[in-house]
């Protein structure tokens, strides 16, 4: 299976779970997640700024507002 493929100008990633440690923090594995997608839209020549669409399941909603300014913060990183 690969994690990423490239038709005509659109990049398709695999789902992306946390790889991080048991007991990490929401927090920390949503960065862990978050920078394998930069790494993976790199790799195909893209970046997130070019982003179209991300859909994040949580298995527990309290993690939420982590997750959240994680993804924030890396979204306003890439920001045009």
């Amino acid at each position: 299976m690969s994690q990423t493929v490239v038709h005509g100008n659109t990049v398709y990633t695999a789902g992306q779970v946390a790889l991080e440690a048991p007991g990490a923090s929401a927090a920390d594995q949503t960065r862990d997640i978050v920078g394998r997608i930069d790494s993976l839209l790199g790799e195909a020549g893209t970046e997130e700024s070019k982003l179209i669409s991300a859909t994040i399941w949580l298995s527990d909603m309290s993690t939420f507002a982590a997750v959240n300014e994680v993804k924030h913060q890396a979204s306003s990183e890439t920001a045009p």
